[in-house]
């Protein structure tokens, strides 16, 4: 595969929203894969709910598409950062306002939102490094993909007939799916990339419960949280190097999905 990845060519404003409840190395690497995969955007990293819909809000007008992301978070408990704001931004996706993603926290987040689905998807996921217990739709109890005592990890993802190895944070996969989901992406047959409200003939929403933006220096970082054994973290630094070009691939292929060109 060409070393080189194709951008998007479509104007596009995308925020990715930067509180500090979120993860600065998923917020750094959305922020270069975004760089990489549009040729002409706007990119906003709005550090308050209220910030975030000011934002989105001045843009509706316009005819340049609009991205929300939501980056992966320590603590699923700030999630509930959108206040107010979260049914403006609900409604503005409801009109077709808006493009959503989630990442990792930020995927469970918005998978919970009926907005998406009349069903409730359900996931599995096991965060050891978490205080008190996930709660809501995420059950706790369940070691993904065989990875006990190491909540960091790389996994071989399989994506349209393409593999590459991805990093995975205490991570879980879709259990359940809503009416209408798609799969794009499983670890061993287990969902970890879905596209949600589908409308016409496109998607609305990804919901990725793994870490296609980080690399080599975010996983380093991450190792001061989560001590690992240098014989593994040697063979995740090698594995991420080697997959880089494919997981830019495998992102576009799943932005594509939302209709972008």
């Amino acid at each position: 595969m060409a070393s080189v990845v194709k951008q998007f060519v479509e104007p596009i404003c995308v925020h990715i929203f930067s509180s500090p409840a979120c993860s600065q190395e998923s917020i750094e690497g959305l922020t270069y894969l975004m760089e990489r995969l549009f040729q002409e955007t706007v990119l906003l990293r709005e550090k308050s709910a209220e910030e975030l819909i000011i934002a989105v809000r001045e843009r509706t007008l316009g005819r340049k598409k609009q991205l929300v992301v939501f980056p992966g978070s320590m603590t699923l408990k700030e999630w509930g950062f959108l206040g107010g704001h979260k049914d403006e931004l609900l409604k503005l996706f409801k009109e077709d306002k808006l493009l959503m993603m989630g990442v990792c926290a930020g995927a469970f987040f918005l998978s919970k939102e009926s907005v998406f689905n009349k069903r409730e998807r359900e996931h599995t996921q096991y965060i050891p490094a978490f205080q008190g217990r996930v709660v809501g739709s995420l059950r706790e109890g369940l070691v993904p993909f065989g990875v006990e005592g190491y909540p960091i990890t790389t996994e071989a993802v399989s994506c349209f007939g393409l593999t590459a190895k991805v990093a995975v944070l205490a991570g879980g996969y879709f259990e359940k799916l809503g009416e209408g989901d798609e799969v794009l992406a499983s670890i061993e047959d287990k969902p970890v990339v879905i596209a949600c409200s589908k409308k016409e003939a496109h998607y609305r929403a990804l919901l990725i419960t793994t870490h296609f933006e980080l690399g080599l220096e975010a996983l380093q970082r991450q190792m001061q949280v989560f001590p690992q054994d240098i014989s593994k973290v040697q063979t995740m630094q090698s594995d991420l190097q080697e997959s880089h070009t494919m997981r830019l691939q495998m992102m576009r292929l799943f932005l594509e999905k939302l209709g972008l060109k």
